[in-house]
């Protein structure tokens, strides 16, 4: 059996909307920049974009004491433009109507703390951003302060959110680019983009900004249909995991998709989950650099991890990825009085019933229970055979009894299957990863 390489993160963030400490009041420009682009400046204010029931081809932003009309040209900012002042939280929900693109940081320089974006309804018809964007237009400011930056700046970037999120409910996302970073040299934290449901199909679900630094991005598609999944676009990274619960995936790369007219970028440890869903191609693809004359696109040879069950994924090549970094799964279905869990495994799994049930005990032990035996039937008269490797889907039912004279069980905060769950996977040694407790 090959050596296990899961790198699952149980990310879970709690969001609090606090509204950020601004002097400012929405802005809105049909012209900006010597570009002459439409551009709408929250500047920290909480917005929400809704249906323009007079134009069908625009939108209304309203705010707390405010609305404006917009056409379907027009990019929203959820932050500031050139201004150093730090916001706490930006927020953009978007409930209706059409507009091009959605950034939730600012433009030029720029901070923000923590950017919201929500799409739950609507169109977007170019790109969702959750960082700001260095470059984004030519005007006064880029020119005196920003136009020298290079990729080497990025990580120390003015331009900067310190945390992205981006969940995406609903709406029309057909031929979109979602970013989890930012544009330009850039600077974005952490990145957790989650999507749910959607039409249309989105052209590139990216970790990481267009260009720039991104930290760590943690990316999961539950519903929906995306064209290219990749870790990186340009730029840096330090980590990404990209997680596939369900929906369709035409390409899916680990790094990036290669780009033979340009090059891509870099990240340091990239891993990708499959464990639902239909993955048609899984690569992967390309690492590059920060500087066209020192760095050539090359399928890189380290820090690429990869976890998936066989009946998800239609084409890949084990042969092309770095040796152990690929791990094949199957399902286990473990089923106690208590109800069910599933957990992926590495195909080839072998307990040893003794120590596993020895386990479980232990970890029952405060709940008041203990396991009487591990059965193939739901009728518990099949003993379970632990001779055989986890070649495929499997189900064990565990037949569980009251400990007699167990005094005040303690009170877990997990059930008791799921209690069985972990200890099972501890004696694998593996990281666990349940799927609806981890990433629904």
């Amino acid at each position: 059996m090959k050596k296990m390489f899961y790198f699952v993160f149980a990310f879970v963030a709690t969001l609090l909307f606090v509204p950020s400490v601004s002097a400012l009041a929405p802005e809105y420009n049909l012209q900006m920049g010597t570009e002459k682009k439409e551009v709408f400046l929250a500047n920290g204010n909480a917005i929400t974009v809704t249906a323009d029931p007079d134009n069908a081809e625009g939108a209304i932003i309203t705010w707390e004491g405010g609305s404006q009309k917009v056409t379907k040209a027009v990019t929203i900012f959820g932050g500031a433009h050139n201004d150093a002042t730090e916001l706490a939280t930006t927020s953009i929900t978007m409930n209706g109507g059409k507009v091009k693109n959605i950034f939730g940081g600012g433009l030029h320089k720029s901070g923000v703390g923590t950017s919201n974006i929500s799409i739950n309804g609507g169109q977007v018809t170019g790109s969702i951003m959750g960082g700001g964007y260095h470059g984004f237009l030519s005007d006064a400011d880029y020119t005196a302060e920003l136009a020298s930056l290079t990729a080497s700046d990025a990580p120390t970037s003015p331009v900067y959110v310190k945390e992205a999120y981006i969940t995406v409910n609903g709406g029309n996302l057909d031929g979109v680019m979602i970013f989890g970073g930012g544009g330009g040299y850039s600077r974005t934290d952490i990145v957790n983009i989650e999507i749910n449901n959607h039409t249309g199909t989105i052209a590139y679900l990216i970790g990481g900004g267009s260009n720039g630094y991104t930290g760590k991005a943690y990316v999961t598609l539950n519903e929906g249909s995306v064209d290219v999944m990749q870790s990186v676009n340009r730029g840096s990274m330090d980590s990404t995991l990209l997680v596939v619960n369900g929906g369709e995936v035409e390409n899916l790369y680990v790094v990036a998709e290669e780009d033979p007219n340009a090059l891509v970028g870099v990240v340091t440890a990239a891993s990708v989950v499959v464990e639902g869903g239909l993955v048609t191609n899984l690569e992967t693809g390309v690492s590059g650099g920060l500087d066209g004359s020192n760095n050539t696109n090359a399928v890189p040879t380290e820090g690429v991890y990869v976890t998936y069950n066989e009946d998800t994924v239609t084409n890949i090549d084990e042969t092309t990825f770095p040796e152990d970094a690929v791990t094949e799964t199957v399902t286990l279905t473990l089923v106690t009085f208590d109800g069910t869990e599933t957990v992926e495994v590495p195909k080839g799994s072998v307990w040893d019933e003794e120590e596993l049930i020895e386990e479980l005990n232990a970890d029952l032990k405060d709940l008041g229970y203990e396991v009487e035996g591990i059965y193939a039937d739901e009728d518990y008269t099949k003993a379970y055979d632990f001779s055989v490797a986890l070649d495929a889907d499997t189900t064990m039912y565990i037949n569980l009894v009251e400990i007699v004279n167990a005094s005040n069980p303690a009170t877990a905060d997990t059930g008791v299957t799921a209690a069985i769950v972990f200890a099972a996977l501890a004696i694998l040694g593996l990281g666990f990863a349940l799927r609806k407790r981890c990433f629904n």
